[in-house]
């Protein structure tokens, strides 16, 4: 159940660099400065083409980590790139790469207590966080429950 109270935080607590932080509270709160950073490679499957967004766009999907809820998978959704001038480049690029095998690389933060504070996207591939948009990689999480029996919970 702790698993699940993760994935809920990765969707609802942006990354918020240290500086940044800093400035917002003022350095009333001294606690988020000595947070843990670790990089984490996830290796992704990529879907290419939306209807809506068009043929470039790019989602990438990994199963949550630890594996023990199938119906769990990580996504990251580039909308914005995929009206970029370097949309094609970019599609292309993540799809030249074998499905379940497109290295995206995030920095994640912990607090003292080892809770997750949230994910900053790095790399995918070759290609560095500054040629996206701040909400292009967002880390999020899609849970699918299907019920064995009806009136399950």
């Amino acid at each position: 159940m702790a698993h699940h109270r993760v994935c809920v935080v990765l969707l609802l607590i942006p990354f918020v660099p240290t500086h940044s932080c800093a400035q917002a509270n003022d350095g009333a709160d001294k606690k988020s400065s000595s947070a843990t950073s670790v990089s984490v490679t996830l290796l992704m499957d990529w879907t290419r083409g939306d209807a809506h967004y068009g043929p470039d766009f790019i989602q990438l999907r990994s199963p949550c980590q630890p594996q023990s809820e199938k119906s769990c998978v990580c996504v990251a959704d580039f909308k914005v790139a995929s009206s970029s001038a370097n949309s094609a480049e970019f599609a292309n690029d993540v799809t030249s790469f074998e499905h379940g095998k497109v290295p995206v690389t995030y920095e994640v933060r912990y607090s003292d207590e080892g809770l997750f504070l949230g994910a900053l996207l790095l790399r995918v591939g070759n290609w560095t966080r500054d040629k996206f948009l701040p909400n292009d990689g967002l880390l999020g999480v899609k849970i699918t429950f299907r019920p064995a029996s009806p009136g399950q919970v």
